[in-house]
């Protein structure tokens, strides 16, 4: 109970108390706790305020099953969850677990009834706990073209999945060919390695330019590499990267000078940078937010 400014006596006050008091029980197991209050006036403008509580008994997580799943692993959602078999039962863990399950994005909860507390039993003082949704595919599949000056007629390809085999994994492939380049990438992330809250994540890439213009100049760039990425989430929203990247290139370029010689350049780079990230996301949804904010910020040497 915060003291009320002035020190008046202000009903808002009261009820943020209770509130409060009330959510304290229900986050230590006491999920049947009763809160109430009565005022005892005095004289002189003066009343006292009695907390009436009633405790109940102290429950803990008897089973945590999820429903719905047909093709999402268990162990990638209970991985989200702050509460477990065997410990309290925590009711402010088990809205964040919520939460956290719905910022997957490819299995949605169920939006009536998304957990159902079942089976309690009076003497081991266990209650079952059920989570209930449905998949929501998230794979992505993307085909086009288009034309450039440089790249002339292309076409591309690109498939992504957030959840790969059902175990919360992100693949993506994508493939553009045209009269001059051609692009090839393939990313894989692991969201938790060793079943501990960090990631892995590994992008290869490779790219070739074939492109003559003024019918005498020819550019020929080959261009490949790769970027490892290890992450680490902590707190609730919370995320620390560190990617190295490497990329080497080869360019070369040719001309006809004034008397008719062919002259080349060729250059060969390699490049090395350390990028480490910091993210803050409570998005509700990452696919399809209604609230919530997202904060990066990195550096690259």
């Amino acid at each position: 109970f915060k003291k009320p400014r002035g020190g008046w006596l202000r009903a808002k006050t009261v009820d943020e108390g209770v509130k409060a008091v009330d959510e304290a029980y229900r986050n230590y197991g006491h999920i049947f706790a009763t809160v109430s209050t009565e005022l005892r006036e005095r004289e002189g403008h003066v009343a006292d305020l009695l907390v009436k509580i009633s405790e109940g008994d102290q429950y803990k997580v008897g089973r945590l099953e999820f429903a719905g799943n047909s093709r999402t692993r268990d162990k990638v959602l209970r991985r989200e969850f702050r509460v477990q078999e065997g410990t309290l039962l925590n009711m402010g863990a088990v809205k964040n677990s919520l939460f956290k399950v719905n910022q997957l994005g490819y299995f949605k909860l169920n939006e009536d009834d998304p957990i159902l507390f079942e089976n309690f039993d009076s003497e081991k003082k266990t209650v079952d706990l059920k989570v209930r949704g449905e998949e929501s595919d998230r794979t992505e599949l993307q085909v086009g073209g288009g034309w450039s000056e440089i790249d002339g007629l292309f076409g591309q390809l690109s498939v992504r999945t957030q959840n790969f085999m059902g175990r919360g994994e992100s693949l993506g492939v994508s493939y553009q060919s045209g009269r001059y380049r051609n692009e090839f990438d393939v990313s894989y992330l692991v969201p938790w390695v060793l079943d501990r809250p960090q990631s892995l994540g590994l992008q290869i890439y490779k790219s070739d330019l074939d492109y003559t213009y003024y019918t005498s100049q020819r550019v020929v760039r080959k261009s490949e590499g790769g970027v490892l990425t290890y992450g680490r989430s902590f707190g609730f929203f919370n995320n620390f990267s560190v990617a190295l990247n490497r990329s080497d290139i080869q360019d070369q370029r040719s001309t006809y000078n004034f008397e008719g010689e062919l002259v080349s350049q060729t250059f060969d780079l390699t490049n090395f940078s350390l990028r480490p990230a910091y993210v803050y996301d409570s998005r509700d949804s990452r696919m399809e937010p209604t609230l919530g904010a997202r904060i990066s910020g990195s550096l690259e040497y």
